[in-house]
């Protein structure tokens, strides 16, 4: 993997894992790690595999902006969008750190750590946050 994919990549993931807000104006919105995730896929040779991590980077980053933009919550949606987006990263991850491997393995087997870490770090965050039960419930 090429040196700016790689900072792609780092760049944003750290966009997509942290809330950096003041006030209501957000310095680190979702959309832009999103992007440059999709940056790092593009921006090199892919495998099957990346070629088919595409599309769903460009959902995200699609569906990041427009909530970006419009403040909107709708259950299902926020679900199937969190679900895509754990399998993205779970399954980039895996694709760099096969790459890796081959010249660098104790780093590729610090990455499949940090792979299955984040993926159950970011499952139980969702099953754990606040539900808007609001928008379900029937009076």
């Amino acid at each position: 993997m090429k040196n700016s994919s790689l900072l792609y990549v780092k760049v944003g993931f750290f966009l997509l894992m942290f809330q950096l807000k003041i006030g209501r104006i957000d310095l680190a919105p979702d959309f832009l790690g999103a992007f440059l995730m999709l940056l790092a896929l593009c921006s090199q040779e892919m495998t099957e595999a990346e070629k088919r991590l595409c599309p769903l980077w460009m959902i995200l980053t699609v569906d990041y902006l427009l909530r970006w933009i419009w403040d909107f919550e709708y259950i299902l949606e926020s679900l199937l969008i969190e679900v895509i987006s754990i399998y993205a990263i779970y399954a980039l991850l895996g694709e760099i750190a096969k790459r890796v491997e081959q010249t660098q393995p104790e780093e590729a087997k610090a990455l499949h750590g940090i792979r299955i870490a984040l993926t159950a770090f970011t499952v139980l965050a969702y099953l754990f946050s606040s539900y808007n039960m609001e928008a379900i419930m029937v009076d």
